[in-house]
């Protein structure tokens, strides 16, 4: 599927986002997040609709998960394409499994630089669970001190595979796992007219992940 749009309404991510929101809100927002929902339901979804929240001009109120991007504002398109110049993405490379410890050298060199916008950079890692024992090493300076105003989102449906150090400098961001109800609801919003697919199949086969 292609990712969901920022205005998305993800129901099982609204206490993730509420979590974010009031950290935001109270001033506790730390410096690193382990998101705990895996890409499949919105784990990279949500870091991306964190990272819009954090660079958006004009946030707007959401009902029931307070404020979110409002999708609109430059900074908003940005990220949303992919083009947001501090906006930094960790994943495997190509075939690769694993993150290795050289990207995570370079994602630090470059939370090191200056923001483009003068502001924060914000940095996804994705899946999280792919940082081999060294990258893992490697980021845990990184975590504890981190240059800047700079936001690290790891993103993990696997958070039991992080090496303890890492999953303790982090605050976890916890989603819930949808219902098959609710995913049939969603999943047919989002193909109109597919009443007759038999979602609970293709949900027997694939667990809880509709994206």
């Amino acid at each position: 599927m292609t990712p969901p749009p920022l205005d998305a309404d993800l129901p099982w991510l609204h206490p993730a986002q509420q979590a974010f929101n009031a950290a935001i809100a109270s001033g506790r927002l730390g410096h690193a997040l382990l998101v705990q929902a895996s890409p499949g339901q919105g784990g990279e979804w949500l870091a991306t609709w964190i990272a819009a929240r954090m660079f958006c001009r004009q946030p707007r109120e959401a009902a029931g998960i307070g404020g979110a991007p409002c999708g609109d504002c430059l900074d908003c398109r940005r990220v949303q394409s992919g083009e947001q110049p501090d906006l930094l993405t960790l994943r495997p490379i190509e075939d690769s499994k694993e993150i290795r410890i050289d990207q995570v050298r370079e994602l630090a060199a470059e939370l090191a630089l200056t923001a483009h916008a003068g502001g924060r950079k914000v940095a996804v890692i994705t899946p999280a669970e792919r940082l081999n024992r060294n990258a893992a090493n490697a980021l845990l300076k990184t975590l504890e001190e981190p240059a800047g105003q700079a936001l690290l989102l790891l993103v993990t449906g696997e958070p039991w595979r992080l090496p303890v150090t890492v999953q303790s400098r982090c605050t976890r961001l916890r989603s819930r796992t949808p219902t098959d109800d609710e995913l049939v609801v969603w999943l047919q919003a989002q193909r109109p007219g597919s009443s007759a697919v038999d979602w609970r199949a293709a949900l027997a086969v694939l667990g809880p992940q509709p994206l």
